[in-house]
């Protein structure tokens, strides 16, 4: 199968430590219950108004291979024996892993000054209405006078 993580990696990433039989990886991560396909990772994420922690059984129903938690809410999870992931915090966790997935993909090649110019000119024309003006040098993107400048 096609992992989009395995949790060895995620465990690593995230410094968490494993609790439970893991599954060798995941296909897909998500911080809603509702929406959660099976063979993803679900992450409880304490919110302002809810905590992803009391939905974490939820998530597990609608076919979370793993859960990702926060150590101070263990305890209260404890008729849980599902698989999860523990860590400190989960949104910093999470965090983590996102910057781990950027360090395993590799630096990005920077766009090109043309192509940076032309973008700024068409969003600049795109909020004042007007049409695009037309370079007549094929490397050089032509400026537009007046108010987008």
């Amino acid at each position: 199968m096609n992992w989009l993580w395995t949790t060895e990696d995620m465990i690593a990433a995230m410094a968490g430590r494993p609790f439970g039989s893991l599954p060798q990886g995941i296909t897909g991560i998500s911080i809603d219950s509702r929406s959660i396909a099976p063979g993803e990772a679900f992450f409880a994420i304490k919110g302002d108004r809810v905590d992803g922690h009391d939905y974490a059984s939820m998530a597990m129903a609608n076919g979370a291979s793993l859960l990702v938690v926060s150590e101070a809410r263990l305890p209260a999870m404890g008729r849980l024996t599902v698989p999860m992931i523990v860590v400190e915090d989960v949104l910093a966790a999470l965090g983590k892993l996102g910057l781990a997935s950027r360090e395993r993909r590799g630096p990005r090649s920077s766009p090109s000054p043309v192509r940076s110019a032309k973008r700024r000119q068409r969003r600049c024309c795109a909020m004042c209405s007007l049409p695009p003006a037309r370079s007549t040098h094929p490397l050089r993107p032509s400026t537009i006078t007046g108010a987008c400048r």
